[in-house]
């Protein structure tokens, strides 16, 4: 069965991909909820260890223990992988879903007129919605210069 028809999520990338004999039969990651996986990624620090105002304001600080779930962002003052590379010489790019703002740690994304559109959790697959996703990814990647990536 091809993998566009075994669910109803719009992934035409992904389809096309599988087309051309792409196949991903394993992964790894550091939580099975995908934003502190990003960070740990990035940071190469749990996402329970994060600094981010918004996971702060959640748990009291870091000094409590708190499940990492939708509520850590890259903190600005805090090494990343990114800007490690960027300063040994690489160009660095951000391809996928980001996912580790918050508008405590970065407000200013969040006040521009022409900022990111708000998509709801149950908003129905296809072209309107991927093009919602489209305008927020163009809006964002001002924003991941500001983190060192080009």
């Amino acid at each position: 069965m091809p993998i566009g028809n075994m669910s109803d999520t719009y992934t035409p990338n992904l389809v096309r991909m599988y087309g051309k004999g792409m196949k991903f039969t394993r992964v790894y990651v550091s939580s099975s909820v995908c934003t502190p996986s990003r960070y740990h990624f990035l940071t190469g620090r749990f996402a329970g260890n994060s600094y981010s105002k918004c996971y702060e304001e959640e748990f009291g600080g870091k000094q409590n223990e708190g499940l990492p779930n939708f509520n850590v962002a890259l903190e600005r003052t805090n090494m990343n992988v990114v800007n490690v590379l960027r300063e040994a010489g690489y160009t660095t790019r951000f391809v996928g879903n980001y996912h580790l703002t918050s508008k405590l740690d970065f407000p200013e994304l969040y006040e521009d007129k022409y900022g990111g559109i708000n998509i709801p959790k149950d908003a129905k697959s296809g072209p309107e919605v991927s093009a919602q996703f489209k305008h927020n990814e163009r809006w964002m990647r001002q924003h991941l210069k500001t983190l060192g990536f080009s």
